[in-house]
């Protein structure tokens, strides 16, 4: 009789029926062991099993035909995803009869009493859910269970040595064909296998091609490179960011360092690279939003102590605050809630999951009142201090424009001007270029006024702007000095012919900047984004302000070609 595999001798359905080997992990031990980590990039960490999983097929016709399974050789556990319904109990014959019998009759009593911890977050969410168990092996019997589960070296597409490596180390052919790091040498094969891929997804670490940002994922990195930047601190999210921000050096990834940030800080001031802020009241607030949030690391940081009390705090809408100190500091961005009132760092208490946990729900009902505790002084100039703070010259303008609006009455609101410029696209299709001049008096202890340029360009007839900007001051001669240089009598949009005679190059050239442009605009890396445009009947317009910051801003270039 041929000796029985590891496999059958550690489980076998006699030991599913029974139970007594296995431990059921509650749903936070299964988060904390298995569940990936939230990504800066918005990926969903819906719970899921790794693409190492493995189904065991038993051959009896006593029920379960297949099983999910996993091995752990890191932690010494075999895991097992047990069905919690009775349809993947039976047993051939009884499907093929249809004599079924009852629920209780064949699925095993410990599993009837446990409650599901794990749902497969593929499946629709009316499929029911599955009880994840696991079981201690003893030193050696994991090599074995994976010499089994694992295929056979053959299908793997590498040198036989480096396979070898790699199969020791719970790889499977799957994972190293959307691999994204290079495999070329023995010593990359050595780094990658010290950790089954599991082991690097849980830090954040990108393997798979698709989750490397652009422009980066254009060049892959050894594999050794991976093990040299996890060992010398670099964590995984940040090297997404970098990777995002086409920052691909290792020894520059490497030299990014988390900043000092005192204790005693009262004020951190946390603004990406992108120039979106994150504003913390206190320093374990600003660490665990580095910590959850790596491109802020990539940036700048800056720290202040002292006292420093809150004069005004304007709601979140789409998650951006107005928060506006009592020193005269006022900020537009995410305010981040203390570590009391957050889960992650992204100050909701889910993420995509369709269930919220009492513990969850407590932390959101925390964060509503921490909300609700906050002062509104600028409570009558909300919607203009937003549009001040949104304003294009915003960091430009200084606290004296709105220091005196605390505890203001009202605002009024009179437009001073008003400047239209047309164009056709279409019989149908106008589109306008509207400029305004709008004075704002607050009135507070004494009056002040704040003018508003605004740039709209919309289609004629509706309600959506195409295009909008706006600038912000105190000083009515400076507004309409601004607005004289806003009316240039340039048309709202133009086509890439009329474009390239504007400005002083061939429609060859323009188009082919264009469309590098277009290869590139995910790319972020500092160079100036793609111009305004807008396609109407397969044809491309641009506006001709903007196309002209673009093209005389890009690096060496801005002549005729």
């Amino acid at each position: 009789m041929p000796q029985a595999s590891a496999f059958d001798q550690l489980l076998t359905l006699d030991t599913l029926r029974d139970g007594s080997e296995f431990e059921i992990p509650s749903q936070k031990e299964y988060e904390t062991h298995w569940a990936a980590q939230p990504h800066t990039s918005g990926a969903s960490n819906a719970l899921g099993l790794p693409h190492a999983w493995r189904n065991a097929f038993f051959s009896s016709p006593h029920g379960l035909q297949t099983l999910g399974v996993w091995v752990d050789p890191q932690e010494n556990w075999l895991w097992a995803a047990v069905p919690t319904t009775a349809t993947d109990w039976y047993t051939p014959e009884q499907t093929r009869t249809l004599m079924l019998p009852l629920d209780h009759e064949v699925i095993p009593q410990w599993v009837q009493h446990a409650t599901p911890n794990w749902k497969d977050p593929a499946a629709p969410l009316s499929n029911p859910s599955t009880l994840l168990v696991r079981r201690k092996l003893e030193a050696g019997q994991a090599t074995a269970l994976l010499e089994e589960l694992l295929p056979p070296l053959e299908q793997y597409p590498l040198p036989a040595p480096r396979a070898q490596a790699l199969r020791a180390g719970g790889w499977t052919p799957e994972d190293l064909a959307t691999l994204w790091w290079t495999i070329d040498t023995e010593a990359d094969a050595t780094a990658l296998a010290a950790h089954p891929p599991l082991w690097w997804k849980l830090r954040d670490w990108p393997l798979d091609a698709s989750r490397v940002p652009e422009p980066g994922r254009k060049n892959p990195l050894a594999a050794a490179m991976l093990a040299d930047l996890a060992t010398t601190g670099v964590t995984g999210g940040l090297f997404t960011e970098c990777m995002r921000l086409n920052v691909t050096a290792p020894e520059r990834i490497k030299a990014v360092r988390v900043p000092q940030i005192p204790d005693d800080a009262t004020r951190v001031l946390l603004t990406d690279p992108h120039g979106a802020t994150a504003v913390a009241l206190d320093a374990a607030t600003a660490r665990r939003t580095l910590q959850n949030s790596p491109r802020y690391l990539l940036g700048t940081v800056t720290a202040h102590t002292g006292n420093l009390p809150l004069a005004s705090v304007e709601p979140n809408r789409n998650w951006r605050s107005v928060t506006v100190w009592e020193d005269g500091l006022a900020v537009m961005g995410l305010l981040m809630s203390p570590a009391h009132t957050s889960t992650h760092g992204l100050d909701k208490p889910w993420e995509s999951r369709n269930y919220v946990t009492p513990e969850e729900a407590a932390i959101h009902r925390a964060r509503r009142e921490w909300e609700a505790a906050l002062p509104r002084r600028y409570e009558a100039t909300e919607q203009l201090l937003r549009t001040v703070a949104s304003a294009v010259n915003f960091p430009e303008l200084g606290p004296e424009l709105w220091s005196g609006w605390i505890d203001a009455t009202s605002v009024d609101s009179e437009p001073a001007d008003n400047r239209l410029t047309d164009r056709a696209l279409a019989a149908d299709a106008i589109l306008r270029r509207e400029l305004t001049l709008t004075r704002h008096t607050v009135h507070a202890a004494r009056a002040h006024e704040v003018w508003v340029v605004a740039e709209t360009v919309r289609f004629d007839g509706s309600h959506t702007d195409e295009s909008h900007r706006h600038w912000a001051t105190g000083n009515g001669a400076q507004a309409r000095a601004l607005l004289e240089e806003l009316t240039d009598g340039l048309p709202p949009v133009m086509t890439v012919e009329e474009a390239a005679q504007f400005l002083g190059t061939t429609r060859d050239a323009l188009a082919q900047a264009i469309a590098r442009a277009k290869r590139n605009e995910r790319q972020h890396n500092g160079r100036p984004a793609l111009p305004y445009a807008l396609t109407l009947k397969r044809t491309d317009w641009y506006d001709p302000r903007k196309l002209k910051a673009w093209w005389l801003g890009r690096p060496g270039r801005g002549s005729r070609n």
